[in-house]
């Protein structure tokens, strides 16, 4: 439940709607005075579906990779396969905190590929990550303009 709330952390709620929608989405992990103590405290929460899309990956190398969306942070991923796969968005020193969480919904292995000229995980730019066989999230944190940490 964790790796949930920390996908939807966001800053474009006004205070009183955060305040709702935070508690709302910490309850079941939470007591309600537990959660209502976090929210008043600045943890910023949407609710799911608007910050969520759904991608097929495509093609087999970084060109040709189905594009992530750099405006919403929830991918479910459907036919990861180990050879067709997904290109994370571009991002600057702005995005840097950024957390995307990538739900692989398919048993195969899921390739994952920076924006052009970017890096994952500290390998050379452009290179694939090659994330966990399984249906399972993969969690990938901006840390500079155009890099990655993905596990």
């Amino acid at each position: 439940m964790l790796r949930v709330i920390i996908a939807l952390v966001a800053l474009s709620l006004s205070t009183a709607a955060n305040a709702q929608v935070c508690a709302r989405n910490l309850i079941p992990t939470f007591t309600s005075q537990q959660a209502t103590q976090l929210c008043a405290r600045g943890l910023k929460l949407v609710e799911p579906t608007a910050n969520f899309e759904a991608v097929a990956v495509a093609g087999t190398t970084q060109g040709d990779a189905a594009a992530l969306s750099g405006v919403r942070f929830i991918h479910r991923v459907t036919g990861a396969n180990g050879t067709a796969g997904v290109r994370l968005p571009a991002v600057t020193a702005a995005n840097v905190g950024e957390l995307h969480t990538l739900l692989n919904t398919t048993a195969g292995v899921l390739n994952v590929y920076p924006a052009t000229g970017g890096t994952i995980n500290g390998a050379a730019a452009n290179a694939v990550f090659a994330a966990l066989t399984g249906i399972k999230p993969v969690l990938c944190y901006v840390t500079a303009a155009n890099t990655w940490i993905c596990s």
